[in-house]
């Protein structure tokens, strides 16, 4: 592309978008704010549709719902340490924040810009709205993306799809099609794309040296894999610091193996990484992407996993850490984590899944979709 689109960011309603605990633990929130400093550095304008409050590298930051408003709808943001904010598309904040959305994008957006929706069908009324004309530019629509599927409402009628992960790519297009009877993603689609989640690097602390316990920082739910982490320190004889949002009762916590400290700060979860041995993340569910497990490597912390879903793509086996499926499995794979280099995790992690390297997969991308301007697929200029 010889001049760059700018990219139009639609944030959420529960949030404001900042470098903040405990906000900073909403993913798809920190997914948006690190998404701008990322796409500023390919040389693209950045705007960001947010809540008030909110504090990124956009070039412009534009407010769709006010603070008094999130907090009548889901209560102070200091809550969000304690419980996951239960949250959904209907909720009366979401329809008012997506309502001003589109009225504030009518007023910016050009042809052949880009809108990046952060959350699928939370945000259907913005891309039906964008899609149908009812933003109004001159010259053409703008491209409608959804920036980083890692949930299931995906909009495959009116967005192109960045997926996290190519199991969860395909994960969706097969559910997609038993939905619709084989009329949506019967085939593939050139127009979407696998781009994994992106870090910044100098935000993590590596260190060589390990002390001995693992690590586990989640949501405190049995599809998280927690008896599993438990019951491996007990076979092993090893300690386990859990950390994370109080959630499920989890009966396996009463283990003398398993000490649960509750929700921490990014900086005492950056320092838990750069000190753990290991990190356990044994999700039960087809992972979509599973970012705490790159953040690990990040540290140079190995990975211990089951073998299905994105882990598949993130954890490398035997190099940055194991993907199990037995006991017998995760035991070993305990009893090893010593054989991983830290400097291995580090490196697999930079190279893969750092805001310079995911950026430019990114500018790829969005020079792909330009091609629909012109020829399309057979674009050869």
């Amino acid at each position: 592309m010889s001049k760059k689109p700018t990219i139009h960011t639609v944030a959420l309603a529960h949030l404001p978008v900042v470098a903040e605990d405990p906000v900073y633990a909403c993913a798809f929130t920190g997914k948006a704010r690190r998404f701008q400093g990322m796409m500023k550095a390919q040389g693209y304008k950045t705007i960001l549709y947010c809540v008030e409050g909110s504090k990124t590298e956009a070039d412009e930051q534009v407010v769709c719902l006010s603070e008094d408003a999130r907090n009548k709808y889901y209560g102070p943001l200091n809550d969000f340490a304690n419980k996951f904010y239960e949250h959904g598309r209907f909720d009366p904040a979401n329809i008012e924040f997506n309502k001003n959305a589109v009225r504030e994008i009518s007023e910016r957006v050009q042809p052949k810009d880009i809108v990046n929706i952060v959350m699928g069908n939370y945000q259907s009324t913005i891309a039906c709205s964008v899609a149908n004309g009812g933003v109004e530019i001159a010259n053409g629509t703008p491209f409608l993306v959804e920036g980083g599927v890692g949930y299931s409402g995906i909009m495959p009628e009116t967005c192109h799809q960045v997926f996290e992960s190519y199991a969860w790519e395909h994960y969706l297009y097969g559910m997609y099609s038993a939905w619709s009877g084989g009329k949506q993603f019967i085939n593939g689609d050139f127009y979407n794309t696998v781009i994994p989640n992106y870090y910044n690097v100098g935000h993590y602390k590596f260190n060589e040296s390990r002390e001995p316990f693992f690590l586990m920082n989640c949501r405190i739910a049995t599809r998280k894999g927690i008896n599993i982490a438990i019951k491996t320190c007990e076979a092993t004889g090893d300690h386990l610091i859990l950390a994370g949002q109080p959630g499920e009762a989890i009966p396996e916590l009463d283990s003398l193996n398993a000490q649960y400290i509750g929700y921490v700060t990014e900086a005492e979860k950056i320092e838990l990484m750069s000190r753990a041995k290991g990190l356990f993340s044994p999700s039960i569910y087809i992972e979509p992407f599973g970012g705490v497990a790159v953040e690990a490597m990040m540290s140079g912390c190995p990975v211990i996993a089951t073998d299905f879903g994105a882990y598949t793509e993130t954890i490398k086996e035997g190099v940055t850490g194991f993907r199990c499926n037995t006991l017998r499995e995760f035991v070993h794979a305990a009893r090893h984590i010593d054989e991983i280099s830290p400097q291995a995790c580090r490196d697999f992690a930079v190279s893969n899944f750092s805001t310079e390297v995911c950026g430019k997969r990114y500018d790829k991308y969005f020079g792909r979709l330009s091609d629909l301007w012109k020829k399309g697929w057979g674009e050869l200029e």
